[in-house]
């Protein structure tokens, strides 16, 4: 399988997870369950069809397992033993691949602030640190590192490691994170695929994240990739690299920020040449002005309307319109990213 329809895979996995977090909708005194509590959703039925009592991870990768099924992706209806290990290592999810290779990926979960719907919030966690870097514990982030960069798989399956996160805007868990990824890599060259951040719809103070990395031998297939005519190899410039960075920023940003500075902003501060340039170096300004051309014409008479940016009714101000930010701007990459 060549890179980018790894790239479109993990991007599926992150969509599937958006959507779980969606339909963890039921209400708990009035607010809605959130994906911080996927066992009050979702347990009841996982038990009913495994016959066991699922933990957030167990439950969060069984939910993912069925979601990637029906997208037509030939995945393992369970978890998968590590070959050569005892019964208790097992991956969380094992895909099989296009080229007869399998994709294996570990999911965890760490919480470091959020949102309750049968108490109050949670701002502090004593035992955060322990999801990540392993301390007191024999499964972590650090641990799944390890463990795929260890395991006795065949050359060119696909060793991933999926990370979801809880946290508050004010407070992220970003930096954390970064340290224990610098930590593993001083051994094995873990990529950063796909990150995400998006905040918690039923308290904007806090916000969910999404990372996903893989051993750099698929990283590194990503830069030289055969054209279909096979004419010639081409290199993946660095300036599509940028843009990748640029996404995620845009979607931070997009999901976090207030709506009345929207085009004071994204706009100017992320998409306009300078400004973007400024963030996170240099950029095609095709893109950013790409970009900025698609989000006003996808509004074409409220874009304009004063009255609507100052009174923050303007219908990108919605979490669907918000969504649609992304999506354009994403779109907009398209055509500069190879």
């Amino acid at each position: 399988m060549c890179a980018t329809e790894i790239d479109k895979l993990f991007e599926e996995v992150a969509n599937c997870i958006m959507k779980i977090d969606a339909e963890c909708s039921s209400l708990r005194n009035g607010t809605e369950h959130g994906l911080v509590n996927v066992k009050l959703e979702f347990q009841d039925q996982a038990f009913n069809e495994t016959g066991k009592y699922l933990t957030e991870e167990l439950l969060i990768a069984w939910l993912l397992r069925k979601k990637l099924r029906a997208l037509n992706r030939n995945v393992e209806p369970s978890e998968i033993r590590y070959p050569g290990t005892p019964t208790n290592k097992k991956c969380d999810i094992v895909m099989h691949l296009s080229d007869s290779h399998r994709l294996w990926l570990e999911i965890k979960l760490a919480w470091k602030s959020w949102f309750n719907c049968v108490g109050p919030p949670t701002y502090a966690n004593r035992a955060y640190l322990t999801y990540l870097n392993g301390r007191d514990r024999t499964h972590s982030l650090r641990h799944d590192f390890e463990k795929l960069a260890n395991a006795n798989l065949p050359a060119g399956d696909c060793r991933c490691v999926c990370l979801i996160g809880f946290d508050c805007v004010a407070n992220p868990m970003d930096g954390d994170v970064a340290s224990v990824v610098q930590q593993v890599s001083e051994t094995a060259s873990w990529q950063l695929r796909i990150e995400r951040h998006w905040v918690d719809r039923r308290a904007h103070e806090f916000r969910l994240n999404v990372w996903i990395w893989s051993l750099e031998h698929i990283a590194n297939a990503t830069k030289a990739v055969i054209r279909d005519n096979g004419v010639r190899e081409i290199q993946k410039s660095q300036t599509a690299l940028d843009h990748k960075r640029a996404l995620a920023i845009i979607e931070q940003f997009v999901m976090n920020e207030p709506w009345g500075v929207l085009w004071d902003g994204l706009v100017r501060e992320l998409i306009e040449p300078l400004g973007l340039a400024d963030l996170i170096g240099n950029i095609n300004p095709s893109f950013c002005e790409a970009a900025a051309s698609n989000i006003r014409s996808h509004w074409p008479d409220s874009w304009n309307n004063a009255d609507l940016w100052k009174s923050r009714r303007g219908p990108w101000t919605s979490r669907d319109g918000k969504l649609k930010i992304i999506e354009i701007v994403r779109k907009s990459a398209r055509d500069f990213i190879p």
